[in-house]
């Protein structure tokens, strides 16, 4: 690998890290994950059984995308978003939305003020409309189980306790960084940040010494 003989050390420098902080937002954000969506045993219990959808969630970014094929077409009824928290202990609304007549919808929703907890699944259910109740209804179409960093033995009192017949995976990324957690990921990208920029520095500066014992030994030729 060869750079022009006037580029120097600093200004490689500054384009590197440049490249690095502009990576540092993206850290910072956490990660989002899908979650695929269908009939799932003990939470279900309303709907055609082919039907099924894909969600995609980002804590951090307040972000949800929602694909669904295969639902009944409501009348006088919405079909509502939840994130729920471990045996549905807890469901925080998302957004209500209708299907067309094949059964299909795609919702995107940004900037949602997502309450930070630790989410376990989610679902969508039936919802009259208007709705006076802000209750879930007992009828939940569809359900996905989100993907957690660690999930620990059933009934373990420092992990999450799945529903009877909901068995999560064993090991899958984690649903996203808590709004609270975000100078937590800034602060471990800054430091990688610092590490990847003294690496960097270093290779360049042993890269020109051995570039410019080269020029000498082509003039001492």
């Amino acid at each position: 690998m060869h750079f022009p003989k006037n580029v120097r050390v600093p200004t490689l420098l500054c384009v590197l890290i440049a490249a690095l902080l502009a990576a540092l937002p993206t850290w910072a954000n956490g990660n989002g994950v899908t979650v695929y969506l269908g009939p799932l045993p003990n939470v279900t219990n309303w709907g055609p059984e082919s039907a099924k959808g894909e969600a995609y969630v980002n804590i951090g970014e307040g972000l949800v995308k929602l694909g669904v094929t295969g639902m009944k077409p409501l009348t006088g009824e919405r079909y509502q978003a939840w994130l729920a928290t471990p045996n549905l202990a807890e469901m925080v609304p998302l957004f209500t939305f209708d299907v067309d007549d094949t059964g299909a919808a795609y919702v995107e929703k940004t900037d949602l003020d997502l309450t930070v907890a630790e989410y376990r699944y989610f679902v969508i259910t039936v919802e009259p409309d208007p709705d006076p109740d802000p209750a879930p209804d007992a009828r939940r179409a569809l359900a996905g189980v989100l993907p957690n960093t660690q999930v620990v033995a059933p009934g373990s009192p420092s992990g999450p306790t799945p529903i009877p017949g909901a068995t999560p995976p064993a090991s899958l990324p984690e649903t996203g960084a808590p709004i609270a957690d975000r100078y937590v990921q800034g602060g471990s990208a800054l430091g990688a940040l610092i590490v990847a920029g003294a690496v960097i520095s270093i290779w360049l500066m042993l890269f020109h010494r051995r570039e410019r014992r080269g020029n000498g030994k082509e003039g001492g030729a």
